[in-house]
């Protein structure tokens, strides 16, 4: 946790401040900047969690400060509580980003009040943006492998089914030549169980035996085409995921016989 203090007033302002925010959040916790050139600075090297910026510095004064601090995507979630000491500037410092504007001489309890708002709401905006990420790269690499997968099997002549890992195993994707087996389009079929393909429709034993052993297993198999009649297969499956391990699905292979 960092607190980050940026006032060109130290006898008045930062060294007490410093002090009396010390005493509530820990000594460690607080750094100190006497202009806003600077306080961006160390906000990029330490990303604190709250950043309290006078309006009135040299170098770079409270507002441009702002602006810059959240002109950084990696300071997204850190929280700016403007101070100034002069008439007006409300707006102005508002717009430039900050998330609370206060006027000096400040009430210690309520900046102090601020402050813990600023880090609860600090650390509420970086677990929602770690979970942001998180997702993004886990629909990236389902994204990847799918696309990967399918540029694969699209050229297979033998019939693949892409299901899900549970026992009702429900359908995902199918490749051209599936297609043609089963006589139907996939979009009617998506999200359907496996077994409305077959016969006999008992393929649940089948894909429990795979999440079980998690290794290719295979059985004879009557595929019901839409008029009616049937024909024999050679129903093989295996579980696969992605390059990272990350996602599964059972691959079902469908072969005439």
């Amino acid at each position: 946790m960092k607190i980050l203090i940026a006032d060109d007033n130290a006898q008045e302002i930062r060294v007490p401040l410093r002090r009396q925010l010390g005493r509530m959040f820990g000594e460690d916790a607080i750094l100190e900047a006497d202009n806003g050139q600077a306080a961006v600075r160390m906000a990029e090297r330490y990303h604190p969690e709250v950043v309290i910026l006078d309006i009135m510095m040299p170098v770079m004064n409270g507002i441009d400060a702002c602006r810059a601090l959240r002109g950084k995507h990696e300071l997204a979630a850190t929280y700016i509580i403007m101070l100034t000491g002069r008439d007006g500037g409300l707006p102005e410092g508002l717009e430039a980003g900050a998330d609370v504007y206060l006027r000096k001489p400040y009430v210690l309890d309520e900046l102090i009040a601020v402050v813990g708002k600023g880090l609860e709401e600090s650390a509420r905006l970086r677990a929602f943006r770690e979970r942001e990420q998180v997702l993004e790269k886990q629909v990236g690499n389902l994204n990847e492998s799918l696309w990967a997968f399918q540029e694969i099997v699209t050229s297979l002549g033998i019939g693949v089914i892409l299901c899900a890992p549970t026992p009702l195993g429900p359908i995902r994707y199918m490749n051209p030549a599936a297609v043609r087996l089963v006589g139907r389009p996939t979009p009617g079929l998506r999200d359907q169980p496996v077994g409305i393909l077959f016969q006999d429709r008992d393929v649940g034993q089948l894909l429990e035996d795979i999440l079980a052993h998690e290794k290719p297993l295979a059985v004879p198999k009557r595929v019901n085409l839409p008029s009616g009649k049937s024909f024999p297969v050679l129903l093989s499956g295996r579980l696969i995921s992605d390059t990272k391990g990350q996602e599964k699905w059972i691959m079902l292979e469908v072969g005439s016989v």
